[in-house]
C-alpha cells in the first residue's frame, strides 16, 4: 500500500492532478497576481463606442500605458523564464480573464509566438473587438499580417488613423495594400501634427480621403516645417517658411519669447519707418539709424527662419 501511495505521489502527472485541488497559487504565477486586478476586456470593450475613434481612446487613455507596464514589468519576464510552457496552466487557472490578458499583450507587444499558440489552442476564440485596430496602432506589421490571414475581423479605419497619427509606414502601406476599411481624415491630420512626413506622402499619393485644411497648420504649430512645406504644395493658399516661423511656436519655446522676438522685430521696423520720416536724409543719423534697424530687422528674420 505504502509502495502504490509512493508510486503515485512519485507521478509527476498524477501529483500535478492532486495538487490542483489545493488552494493557493502555482509558483509559476506568483509573479503575475497583480494582474488579477487589471480587467483589460472591460477596457478595451467599451473603450470606443465609435469605432473610427478608437485609436484616439487607445492613445489618450490609461489602456496602453497600463498595458505598457504589464508586459514590461511582469509578462516579459515571464516569458523569458517559462517560454509558452505554462501558458496553457495560466489560462486553466485563470479562464478567458487570463487568456484575454496574454492575447491582447501578445498583440500589442508584437508576440507571434504566443499569438500563433493561442490561434491554433482556441481558433475563433481569439477573434475580439478591435484586434486588428490594435495590432495596426502598435506597430507589428507580421501580427497584422498573421490576423489578416486568418480572417481575424476587428478592423475599422482606426487601423490606419492610428498606425499614420504613429508613423508606422509599414502598417500603413500594409492596409492599403490588402485591406479595404481605409482611413478617415484623422489620418493626414495627425500624421502631419505628429511629423511623420514620409508617412503623408505616402496618404497623398496612394489615398483619396485627404486631410482637413488644419492640416498645415497641425504641422507647423509642432515645428514641422517641412511637413508644413510638403502640404502648402497642395493647398491654394501657400504660406512661406518665414510666415510660418513668424506665426507659430516652435516646440520647447516659450510663449514669452516668441513673442518677445515678433515684438523686437516689430518695433525695429517701425523705428526704421520714424526714423526717414522724421530726420533730415543729409544727417549722419538718418542715414546710420535705418541701416542699424534693416540689420537688427535681417537678424530677426534669420532667427524666425531657424
Amino acid at each position: 500500500m505504502t509502495a502504490a501511495i509512493a508510486h503515485v505521489l512519485g507521478t509527476p502527472e498524477l501529483f500535478l492532478s492532486i495538487t490542483a485541488y489545493e488552494n493557493g497559487t502555482w509558483r509559476d504565477f506568483i509573479a503575475l497576481r497583480p494582474l488579477r486586478q487589471v480587467n483589460f476586456q472591460a477596457r478595451l470593450s467599451p473603450l470606443a463606442p465609435d469605432c473610427r475613434d478608437f485609436w484616439l481612446s487607445y492613445e489618450r487613455t490609461d489602456f496602453v500605458p497600463t498595458l505598457r507596464r504589464v508586459d514590461t514589468e511582469f509578462l516579459t519576464p515571464w516569458y523569458r523564464g517559462y517560454g509558452l510552457s505554462r501558458v496553457l496552466r495560466y489560462i486553466n487557472t485563470h479562464g478567458y480573464a487570463g487568456f484575454f490578458t496574454l492575447l491582447i499583450d501578445a498583440v500589442h507587444a508584437g508576440r507571434l509566438p504566443v499569438l500563433q499558440f493561442l490561434h491554433h489552442t482556441y481558433g475563433r476564440g481569439c477573434d475580439v473587438d478591435h484586434l486588428v485596430d490594435l495590432a495596426a496602432c502598435s506597430g507589428h506589421v507580421d501580427v497584422l499580417a498573421f490576423l489578416h490571414a486568418h480572417g481575424f475581423g476587428g478592423c475599422t479605419t482606426s487601423a490606419m488613423d492610428g498606425a499614420a497619427a504613429l508613423g508606422h509606414l509599414a502598417v500603413v502601406r500594409f492596409l492599403h495594400e490588402n485591406r479595404t476599411e481605409g482611413c478617415s481624415v484623422q489620418a493626414l491630420d495627425f500624421a502631419a501634427q505628429n511629423g511623420h512626413l514620409e508617412v503623408v506622402k505616402f496618404l497623398k499619393t496612394h489615398r483619396d480621403e485627404g486631410g482637413t485644411p488644419g492640416a498645415i497648420d497641425f504641422a507647423a504649430q509642432n515645428g514641422h516645417f517641412g511637413v508644413a512645406d510638403y502640404l502648402s504644395q497642395f493647398s491654394k493658399d501657400k504660406p512661406s517658411r518665414l510666415w510660418m516661423r513668424f506665426y507659430w511656436v516652435r516646440p520647447g519655446e516659450s510663449l514669452w519669447r516668441h513673442q518677445l522676438v515678433l515684438l523686437v522685430l516689430a518695433v525695429a521696423v517701425v523705428s526704421t519707418f520714424v526714423v526717414v520720416i522724421v530726420l533730415s536724409p543729409w544727417q549722419v543719423d538718418a542715414i546710420l539709424l535705418p541701416l542699424v534697424a534693416l540689420v537688427v530687422i535681417y537678424l530677426c528674420v534669420r532667427f524666425l527662419q531657424r
